[in-house]
C-alpha cells in the first residue's frame, strides 16, 4: 500500500474495477452472470 494513502468507502461513491480477459474470452459471460457480479459488488460489507 502506498504510504499515506487513505482509502474511503462510502455508499454511492464511484470506483473503477478493471480486469483483463484471458485469451480474449468474453467475460463475465451471460447476462445472469453479469447481474450476479453487480449484485455481489453492491453487497460489500465495508463501511
Amino acid at each position: 500500500m502506498t504510504k499515506g494513502l487513505i482509502r474511503q468507502y462510502e455508499r454511492g461513491d464511484l470506483h473503477f474495477i478493471t480486469f483483463s480477459c484471458y485469451r480474449l474470452m468474453a467475460l463475465p459471460g451471460p447476462v445472469r452472470a453479469r447481474n450476479v457480479f453487480v449484485q455481489v459488488l453492491g453487497d460489500d460489507p465495508r463501511p
